[in-house]
């Protein structure tokens, strides 16, 4: 609304002013803050234009925990880049050369996952990794969906179900429930997504045991949801079909 866009012509301002003294910190936290105000926005070309000069700039004074957490903004502006570029091809050239343009803005978020990935071992931040694993695993489970051929489309589901259960054990490890439930039920998608109904019941039912713990009713809904898409469509399923 009017308010983010006032905040944003005033970080603007601001941003010119550290480039004007060479002030690199105060720049790249603006050009990050602006990043994400972008992307509040869904003005994703400004928001990737704004957080590759963050990301820089943090590169520019090693600061590696910086790096990180610019680079997950980044790949997420990509993968919102990609969709949008889906969207509009959808309605003008064709969804064939849409999803060719949605795929290469994937490949740009894995990469950029993977990166702040490798930062969040090497500074031993368990909690980021996790949530870095996470955003790799729903990067992967959309190239899947979108991916041309079934031979791609395994193989990228099998990567996001790697990055998700990788992400399950840390978050069991480290007492993040929340974060855990959001994971098992991203696998229940991506095993939904390749037609193994019991797995995916699994995986949701467990997530679902995790919002009911938690309180989070809004959460329960939508793996309710989930489970009677899943359940309707293979009636066979049990809720625990696996251990």
């Amino acid at each position: 609304g009017g308010d983010a866009n006032g905040a944003v012509e005033e970080w603007e301002t601001c941003l010119a002013e550290a480039r004007l003294l060479k002030l690199n910190s105060a720049e790249g936290a603006i050009s990050a803050n602006l990043g994400v105000a972008y992307h509040t926005l869904g003005d994703w070309g400004l928001s990737i234009q704004r957080l590759t000069r963050a990301v820089a700039m943090a590169r520019r004074l090693c600061d590696r925990a910086a790096e990180g957490r610019r680079l997950c903004n980044l790949g997420s502006a990509y993968m919102c880049y990609g969709q949008q570029l889906l969207r509009t091809a959808a309605e003008t050239s064709g969804r064939q050369l849409g999803a060719s343009h949605y795929q290469h803005q994937l490949d740009k978020a894995m990469r950029l996952f993977a990166g702040a990935l490798d930062i969040s071992r090497e500074l031993g931040d368990r909690t980021a990794e996790a949530r870095r694993l996470g955003n790799l695993g729903i990067a992967c489970r959309c190239a899947a969906a979108a991916a041309p051929t079934d031979e791609q489309r395994r193989t990228l589901a099998r990567l996001a179900i790697q990055h998700d259960t990788d992400a399950v054990t840390i978050c069991r490890v480290i007492g993040d429930q929340r974060s855990e439930g959001r994971r098992l039920g991203n696998l229940g998608t991506v095993y939904d997504m390749l037609g193994q109904k019991a797995e995916a019941v699994y995986h949701h039912g467990a997530a679902l045991s995790i919002a009911r713990a938690l309180g989070d009713r809004r959460r329960e809904g939508r793996i309710l949801l989930h489970l009677g898409n899943v359940c309707y469509n293979h009636p066979d399923a049990e809720l625990h079909a696996s251990p």
